[in-house]
């Protein structure tokens, strides 16, 4: 057995503080990527913007005249009216007023930052639960308040685990040899629901951990699957079936039935060209569905 899990799930926090104004979705509805799902009372954070621009258009102000002034105490000092005092005072007045105007700059993008959290948005595409503030409340302040959760269900991620014994007969049927990161993520995975024929559902590897668990003698394994129409939730047990040996293509496939046992091995009986019935011995590989 394994379980399905989903492929991403995040908490939507209200990162600033205020009264909750909007919920602009229904619970449990669908949401893409970038669509706000809450609001936070803005104005005073369109405030807050306004007065950093304010600031950073006067502190660019003060640098144009320290900056004249700079350079009207070069042109003095080039002709010996002025001193050299006065030059580096002009100076450290234009470096200083630079410096401002930085950290004005830096304001600006701070309060821009802000204003941008009053706008909660979904981080992916995903289902949004329902909502766990209502719409008044103050949220933010010295804690960060939880408005709801968003879970990634297409695709999503089935786990399970491998016994040792599994993992060693998995590798003496691949000759000892180790699959790369690529031809892992080539193993296919089948899966299905408990009330489910067969193996209706089908995945690849998507990770393999590099450690046996001591406690268990197991190793866990995840596979990705495709799941567009949410068949697969998060928490489902269902059967699972891979490989345990290289995928062979093209590989040519005959109905287990047909195959027969003697003291030489397992055959088929195979009709010629001739309509002659010949006995010929088999070195099988896996298992397929069907």
């Amino acid at each position: 057995n394994l379980s399905s899990r989903q492929f991403a799930d995040a908490a939507l926090v209200a990162r600033v503080e205020g009264f909750l104004t909007e919920q602009k979705y229904l619970d449990g509805a669908v949401a893409k990527k970038g669509d706000v799902l809450f609001v936070i009372e803005q104005p005073p954070y369109e405030a807050q913007l306004q007065q950093a621009e304010a600031a950073l258009i006067a502190a660019k102000a003060e640098l144009v005249k320290s900056e004249a002034e700079l350079a009207r105490q070069s042109t003095l000092r080039s002709q010996d009216i002025s001193t050299q005092v006065a030059l580096d005072r002009a100076r450290a007045q234009r470096d200083s007023d630079k410096a401002n105007v930085m950290s004005k700059e830096a304001g600006v993008t701070l309060a821009k930052i802000n204003l941008g959290y009053t706008s909660v948005t979904a981080p992916f595409d995903g289902i949004v639960t329902r909502h766990l503030i209502s719409i008044g409340e103050l949220v933010g302040g010295s804690t960060k308040t939880k408005l709801a959760s968003i879970v990634q269900l297409n695709p999503i991620y089935v786990t399970f685990n491998l016994s040792e014994q599994d993992i060693l007969r998995i590798r003496e049927n691949l000759n000892g040899r180790q699959l790369t990161l690529a031809e892992l993520q080539e193993v296919p995975i089948e899966i299905g629901l408990m009330n489910e024929r067969g193996y209706p559902h089908r995945g690849h590897l998507d990770y393999v951990a590099p450690e046996v668990d001591p406690a268990t003698g197991t190793i866990l394994v995840r596979g990705l699957f495709e799941n567009p129409n949410r068949a697969l939730l998060p928490g489902f047990f269902v059967r699972i079936r891979i490989p345990t040996g290289r995928v062979v293509e093209n590989a040519l496939l005959v109905p287990d039935r047909a195959i027969q046992s003697d003291q030489g091995g397992q055959f088929v009986l195979v009709a010629s060209a001739d309509n002659v019935v010949e006995q010929r011995y088999l070195k099988l590989g896996e298992l397929q569905s069907g």
